[in-house]
């Protein structure tokens, strides 16, 4: 419960400052061409631009949502961002969790939401925030996969390709997964067991 408040205040804070102050980040050229994108996506029409066509889809559809309800403004997209930051703080305490004490876990969720660098890109509409929350949940399935039941790998690779969509440097989830999986006792009866 209490990373679950601490998360969201974090977040409702950050957003709230990236969407009234720039003291926080910056707001880099790329998210402009996102936002054409979501706009794009949404229905609207801006002439020129050919090259957003080829940007990471997933963070600009879910931004197209919000102007689809017509909340057009730079404010979605950071509220977007922003929302995979609360993801990720959950996801890093659900992964912890899997080896450490509920205090390490909460601890390293702290120092996760706390750390400088993150909190400078978080909800300013960029997609590192956003593809590492997804690659956070892609991994802790992954492991819940290989470690209790077989169903989790359903949740894993989707959000792995959902990793990669979001930005596509987010495929290294895969090496990852190889890497846990190879770093397993007896490979052998484990590739018989999952292939």
């Amino acid at each position: 419960k209490a990373i679950f408040i601490f998360a969201i205040i974090i977040t409702a804070v950050i957003i709230y400052l990236n969407s009234t102050h720039t003291f926080l980040g910056h707001s880099y050229r790329d998210v402009y061409f996102y936002l054409i994108e979501a706009y794009r996506m949404s229905g609207g029409y801006i002439s020129g631009y050919a090259f957003v066509n080829y940007l990471p889809p997933f963070l600009p559809f879910l931004t197209s949502l919000l102007f689809k309800l017509g909340f057009v403004s730079t404010t979605s997209i950071f509220i977007t961002s922003g929302v995979f930051f609360f993801v990720g703080i959950m996801g890093m305490f659900k992964l912890l969790r899997l080896r450490f004490s509920n205090f390490y876990a909460f601890f390293g969720s702290f120092l996760y939401g706390t750390l400088s660098i993150n909190i400078k890109w978080v909800a300013n509409g960029t997609l590192d925030i956003a593809f590492v929350a997804v690659m956070i949940w892609a991994l802790y399935f992954f492991i819940q996969g290989m470690e209790k039941n077989q169903k989790y790998f359903y949740l894993a690779f989707p959000l792995g390709v959902l990793s990669f969509f979001t930005k596509y440097t987010g495929a290294l989830i895969f090496g990852l997964m190889l890497l846990y999986f190879m770093s397993r006792t007896n490979i052998g009866r484990n590739i018989k067991k999952y292939f």
